[in-house]
């Protein structure tokens, strides 16, 4: 043997014995979104990974924040239930975890290891109060895949499909990807008929990477929470700000009231007035629109100003 071929020998040698690195990552992700006519939504995920027993070792998680805090400082949640969670087409064990401003939904189980290999999981869920309402049409902003993965995701498709048929030119399709806060449009969008519009990325999703959608559609085509809806989660989740508002209130009536006129409560108190419902729709849209809980809240519709405001599921 050539003595000059022997150092390529030994190296192929050495590289023969290392151990392959991991290659874990997120082959396919695709979202049902359903838009329900009372405005909540039924969503079922569909992603296939690719295990090397490194990190996916049990299982995956998804974290989705139930709890925002808006430009005010006014509190409000959103409903989050889980309805059905699989893995290859069998219901797999998960568990519910609070989190500071959510939920953690494990699925898999301790108690099982995977095997190296390709694991396909279905987590399909409602939420509530996730739609934007403006005064020329409705809006769904959601954050398809969340930007906390620490895998990257070859493909993530979503399709949204609205409770009946709408005109082409009355739906407004927009998307980003790429981090929170990227303006990417590494995707396309289509409809696929008169109810039901497509999203799918052209270019791979590196680690800490999403895909967030913008469907925008005529107002009528769901349920606008009413006035009454509004006050009474205002005050339901900020018991203390309503507390303290009525009691400012009621300083000023008494400081400012004509003399002619004492204080009391036998009189009518409009509580438009003091504009409780354009508050809470300044500062979150009326129902709190998909972004990270510690972004700047979005003040316009993604048609009237583009900011990507991400939900952060991992």
């Amino acid at each position: 043997m050539h003595l000059s071929r022997l150092p390529i020998l030994v190296l192929l040698v050495a590289l023969l014995g290392m151990p392959a690195v991991a290659d874990e990552r997120i082959l396919d992700f695709h979202s049902d979104i359903q838009v329900l006519p009372d405005a909540s939504l039924l969503v079922h995920e569909v992603i296939r990974v690719s295990s090397e027993g490194e990190r996916i070792r049990h299982g995956i998680f998804r974290d989705f924040p139930t709890r925002y805090t808006g430009r005010l400082g006014e509190h409000y949640s959103v409903d989050f239930q889980v309805v059905d969670v699989r893995r290859d087409g069998v219901e797999e064990p998960y568990s519910q975890e609070q989190l500071t401003n959510g939920i953690r939904i494990k699925m898999g189980s301790a108690s099982t290891v995977l095997s190296p290999g390709e694991y396909t999981y279905e987590l399909k869920y409602t939420a509530t109060r996730e739609l934007g309402f403006f005064p020329d049409h409705d809006e769904l902003y959601w954050n398809v895949t969340g930007n906390g993965w620490v895998f990257p995701i070859d493909i993530a498709t979503a399709a949204v499909t609205l409770p009946g048929p709408v005109q082409s030119g009355d739906v407004k399709l927009a998307g980003y990807t790429g981090p929170q806060g990227s303006r990417a449009q590494n995707l396309k969008f289509y409809r696929v008929d008169q109810s039901t519009v497509r999203f799918e990325t052209t270019a791979a999703l590196g680690s800490n990477q999403g895909l967030t959608i913008v469907v925008g559609f005529p107002k009528g085509v769901v349920a606008e929470p009413s006035r009454a809806d509004l006050i009474h989660w205002f005050i339901a989740e900020n018991a203390i700000s309503a507390a303290g508002l009525v009691g400012l209130v009621l300083v000023l009536l008494y400081y400012f009231a004509p003399s002619s006129k004492p204080l009391g409560f036998a009189g009518s108190w409009d509580v438009r007035g003091i504009s409780l419902s354009s508050r809470i729709g300044s500062s979150r849209n009326l129902l709190g629109l998909n972004r990270m809980p510690d972004s700047e809240p979005r003040q316009s519709s993604r048609f009237a100003r583009s900011v990507q405001k991400p939900l952060s599921l991992h």
